[in-house]
């Protein structure tokens, strides 16, 4: 239905919006306090230098479990083909 495409589509902006909105602040506060950082660092330098050593874990391993989903989607889609 075109009407619940349009609502969900909605919806999916309005609660994206406050990601954005930190992840860019992130950028801004790492480029305030090291103006001469690679941009390609600046989260890992965050991860490294900012967060404490739990949180830190914690976002290592979120990046690694999506590395690993994007993979088992590519070996999953190369499999069918």
């Amino acid at each position: 239905n075109q009407e619940q495409l349009k609502k969900a589509l909605t919806s999916n902006a309005l609660i994206s919006i406050p990601f954005v909105l930190i992840l860019i602040m992130v950028g801004f506060i790492v480029k305030a306090k090291v103006p001469d950082l690679n941009a390609n660092e600046a989260f890992f330098f965050l991860i490294g230098n900012y967060l404490p050593p739990i949180i830190s874990g914690l976002v290592v391993s979120g990046i690694l479990a999506a590395l690993m989903s994007t993979a088992d989607s590519w070996l999953n889609t190369s499999s069918i083909l």
